[in-house]
């Protein structure tokens, strides 16, 4: 059973609290960068006093999970423990924010292993992290110089579907370097022992001081989701869709990623994460409580996007935050306003759209479920990628055209009728 200290208590109502403010967009001000920061399920806040912090200013968060298979520490035990942190800063004048963010990207939530296991201690923990401008504008972009003022800006512009393939059915294109320069991306990685950060990534040399990071460079991570989670693409390492994965037309069987009940794994690198949308990431869901493979569970073997949709509590189901991009963008869940799912022309080839003045990316129950690159991308018709079964593909150019843009005054009327 999933269990947190009583502790830990007063720290989830706040956040629990925070999370009311779920369905307004976000622009770039420093204001909304703390807003977003109050949904983040963190265990060390530095914009909030230390009143807040959990458990009484700790910065970590002790979890307690039965029957979870292979314990963080190694060991196949009844009873796994293990520190999660997950801090969050917000720094920066009124319109040019950052947002500095750090985890270990251990679970909130029980996890089921019987192989690869998510490493971690109940005695301590290391922590990847960045430092990215909150939110960035896109006419802030360094990019958007190459534009004349009345052209789209594309950070990634794919015309045909060899470029679709190319990126979307890579695993590790999030290279720190494929980030916007003017958005000033930095990564770190934490050492507890000596309570410091260095923007040096784990070599060889440095690895015996963070021995609880296996993760060789942050190519693969995408974002952060709000409890901590790492965001990885939807492909697998072996280069295909990690839930309907397809061998292109070359045929044979190919080998989908292994997912427990709240669709996270730790199939390489002992680094537990999140290739699609989990439902997991809000509190107060029964999945979050018993720990099983998600292929001995009929409903998530049969089909992970209907699981994940039927078991996401129908307040959620509408726009909402659940973690934040590599390049500092919110991303949101798989939900339109009116509940429907976000569908292959709703969105660019980078798996984001416009809210209001400002973009963002969506979860998306079809490839690449999370993000796909860095955008703005450009809208591709009539073409799909070959690693998998469930590919994105816009065949109607006019539900584009009038679906893409949400417009943020309907937005505000929706929230002066639910507040």
């Amino acid at each position: 059973m999933y269990k947190l200290k009583p502790l830990l208590v007063i720290g989830f109502a706040y956040q629990l609290a925070a999370q009311q403010f779920t369905i307004s967009s976000f622009v770039q001000t420093i204001d909304d960068c703390l807003r977003f920061g109050e949904l983040i399920d963190y265990t060390y806040n530095l914009d909030i006093t230390a009143s807040l912090q959990k458990p009484y200013g700790n910065q970590y968060e002790l979890v307690q999970c039965d029957f979870a298979g292979i314990c963080p520490d190694s060991i196949l035990k009844t009873t796994c423990v293990w520190q999660r942190y997950l801090s969050v800063d917000c720094s920066g004048s009124t319109n040019s924010p950052r947002i500095k963010i750090f985890s270990n990207s251990l679970p909130n939530h029980c996890y089921f292993a019987q192989t690869s296991y998510p490493i971690g201690s109940s005695s301590s923990y290391n922590a990847y992290g960045f430092d990215v401008a909150f939110n960035q504008m896109i006419g802030s972009m360094a990019i958007a110089s190459q534009y004349g003022e009345d052209e789209t800006v594309y950070k990634t512009n794919l015309r045909t579907e060899t470029d679709l393939n190319s990126q979307l059915c890579s695993d590790s294109w999030s290279k720190a370097s494929e980030v916007d320069s003017a958005a000033g991306y930095n990564e770190f990685i934490w050492d507890t022992n000596a309570d410091q950060a260095t923007g040096q990534w784990i070599t060889e040399a440095n690895a015996p001081n963070y021995p609880l990071l296996r993760m060789p460079n942050s190519n693969r991570i995408v974002g952060i989701a709000l409890n901590g989670v790492f965001f990885f693409t939807g492909t697998s390492e072996q280069g295909y869709d990690a839930f309907f994965p397809k061998n292109y037309n070359l045929g044979g069987k190919v080998d989908k990623v292994a997912v427990d009940q709240c669709l996270g794994s730790a199939q390489s690198h002992n680094t537990y994460r999140y290739h699609m949308y989990s439902p997991c990431i809000y509190t107060g869901i029964s999945l979050r409580d018993f720990p099983a493979s998600c292929s001995l569970i009929a409903s998530c073997d049969e089909d992970v996007t209907v699981y994940a949709t039927k078991n996401t509590p129908v307040e959620r189901r509408t726009i909402t935050p659940i973690g934040l991009a590599k390049d500092g963008r919110v991303i949101y869940g798989p939900f339109k306003m009116n509940g429907d799912l976000w569908q292959p022309c709703d969105v660019d080839v980078c798996n984001g759209r416009l809210f209001g003045t400002s973009y963002g990316y969506v979860t998306t129950m079809f490839h690449p479920y999370t993000i796909s690159c860095f955008g703005p991308g450009n809208k591709l018709y009539h073409a799909k990628v070959g690693c998998s079964q469930r590919p994105r593909e816009c065949t109607n150019a006019v539900s584009l055209f009038s679906s893409f843009v949400i417009s943020f005054g309907f937005i505000m009327g929706a929230l002066a009728l639910i507040f």
